[in-house]
Formats: C-alpha cells, sequence, structure tokens
C-alpha cells in the first residue's frame, strides 16, 4: 500500500478522493487499485464484465453527475427523481459505449473479453477513439432524457460549460488509460463507482438494496424509519407504481429510468440511497473490509 493511501485509511476513509476520483490528477501506484477493489469493494480486479459495470457507473459520476449538473439541480431545474432517472439512463449509455467498441475489438480479433488484463492489449488510439465517441454521446444536445427533455432543453445556455467539463473528465481517464493502459483505467474508474457511488444502480448488490429497500415499506417501524417511525409517518401518499411492490420492484431492479416522476422522486424521498446494511453485508460476504 502506498504511504498517501495508508494515511486515508488513518482517516478512517478506505481512500482519499484523489485516488479514486476519475477526474483527478493524482494517479496511484497501478498495483494498488486492483488491491484496493479486492479488499474495499469486494470486487474481482480481473472480472472483466463486473470492473466494466462498475466503471461505466464512476464514468458517469466524474463526467455527467459531478459537473454543472449539481447547481442546476440545485436551482431546480431537475429535481431528485429526475436526477435518480438521468443518473441511471446515463450510467446504461457509457456502459452500451464500453460494450459496443469492446465486443467489435475483440470480436475482430476473434475473441471474447473476460479478463480485465486483456484490455491492456489494446492501443492509444482505441482507447481515443472509445473515449471520443462517449463524449459525443454524452454532450449531444439532442440526447433524450428519461422526463422527455432533451439534454439541450436542460442546459441552455450552458450547455458548453457541461461539455467543457466532461471533454476534461473524460480526457483525463483517456490519458490515464494511454499512460498506464485500458485495464488500469477501467479498474481505478471502477474503484471510483463501486466506493462513491455505492448507492447506485449497476452496482453488483444493487438486486440486495433493492430488496432491503421493499422490505422497509413494508415496515414503518424498521429503524430506518427513525426511532418513532417518525420519517414514515411524513412521507407523501405513495404513487401507483409504489403501492405496486412487484412493478416497483421489477422497476428499481431494471430500469429505474421508466418510473415516473412522482414514483422516483418518492424513492429518493424515502431515502433508498440510506439502505446501506445489504451493501455492506455484500462486501463482506465477497471478501471486503467494511470497518471504514
Amino acid at each position: 500500500m502506498t504511504a498517501s493511501l495508508e494515511r486515508a485509511v488513518e482517516r478512517g476513509r478506505p481512500l482519499h478522493w484523489d485516488v479514486i476520483a476519475v477526474t483527478s490528477k493524482y494517479e496511484p501506484d497501478p498495483a494498488s487499485i486492483p488491491l484496493f477493489l479486492r479488499e474495499h469493494v469486494g470486487v474481482d480486479p480481473n472480472d472483466a464484465a463486473v470492473v466494466l459495470d462498475l466503471a461505466a457507473i464512476g464514468i458517469t459520476n466524474g463526467t455527467w453527475r459531478n459537473s454543472p449538473l449539481e447547481d442546476w439541480h440545485g436551482e431546480g431545474r431537475i429535481h431528485d427523481g429526475g436526477m435518480l432517472r438521468a443518473n441511471v439512463a446515463t450510467t446504461k449509455l457509457v456502459r452500451s459505449i464500453l460494450d459496443d467498441h469492446l465486443d467489435n475489438a475483440f470480436a475482430y480479433a476473434g475473441e471474447e473479453l473476460v479478463a480485465t488484463e486483456d484490455l491492456a492489449e489494446l492501443d492509444s488510439d482505441f482507447t481515443d477513439e472509445l473515449f471520443a465517441d462517449v463524449f459525443q454521446r454524452l454532450s449531444d444536445p439532442d440526447r433524450v432524457l428519461p422526463d422527455g427533455r432533451t439534454l439541450g432543453q436542460l442546459a441552455g445556455k450552458q450547455l458548453d460549460e457541461l461539455a467543457d467539463h466532461m471533454d476534461q473528465a473524460l480526457g483525463g481517464v483517456a490519458a490515464s488509460a494511454e499512460r498506464r493502459g485500458l485495464d488500469f483505467a477501467a479498474q481505478r474508474a471502477a474503484l471510483h463507482g463501486g466506493l462513491a457511488c455505492d448507492h447506485w444502480w449497476g452496482t453488483p448488490w444493487w438486486p440486495d438494496v433493492v430488496a432491503g429497500f421493499l422490505a422497509r415499506l413494508e415496515d414503518p417501524h424498521h429503524r430506518h424509519w427513525g426511532e418513532a417511525g417518525e420519517r414514515y409517518a411524513r412521507l407523501p401518499a405513495q404513487p401507483v407504481e409504489v403501492a405496486d411492490r412487484r412493478r416497483l420492484g421489477a422497476l428499481l431492479l431494471n430500469t429505474p429510468e421508466a418510473l415516473s416522476e412522482d414514483a422516483a422522486e418518492f424513492c429518493v424521498t424515502a431515502g433508498i440511497r440510506f439502505v446501506t446494511e445489504p451493501v455492506r453485508a455484500w462486501k463482506a460476504a465477497h471478501g471486503a473490509s467494511t470497518a471504514s
């Protein structure tokens, strides 16, 4: 473990933000990233499917969520439910772009991507093209968000500001891949996703989070709602999609972006992101430390 990582652990955090943030200029020791994926996320760093799922989350968080979008959120241009849906839709878009490029690259060679280490074989031209495509698709003003608006309509005159942020963020990921290989860049983005966004759709423990959330909705006395259930009592009326638990579960598991605005807003208000016990339990069952 590097000295900076040791200091981060001593401060009570598994990793300092600069170590995991895909937009950071700081670049950790390459050997530390697989180690921390195992020790703090509980995933096999050489499992390409899981790493790419988490990498898509990390890239989405760094380029889309932690961007001028946060200011627009604060201004009320996009509400909590809309943010939840847009985050999922954007994560799926990033993952589909990764799939398209990687499937084509490995199919051309007559191979199938299974191990993350195989990404090291891809050259910088491939990486540049990959992240240029991610940038173009994410910053497209005609990209339709789950609420029906285009990105251009949401951003208005500040679209260039968002595009500049995306360009810098994705340029940093591409530069990291060029220096260390796409395997390293994907693992680092996965570490970001697995630690900073462990409440997001697309994580391997998300089904457990959904199950835990549904169980809490059925139990007004669960500690999730406070000692006297006061938070449950303050909940708004349950939208039809929420009252139908089977439908809610199916939507949350597979297509949260298809939730109605009211249902998505209810889930955020009801604290789905604070259903953390299943996350810790999953990680512990897969060999990760849960001390932090």
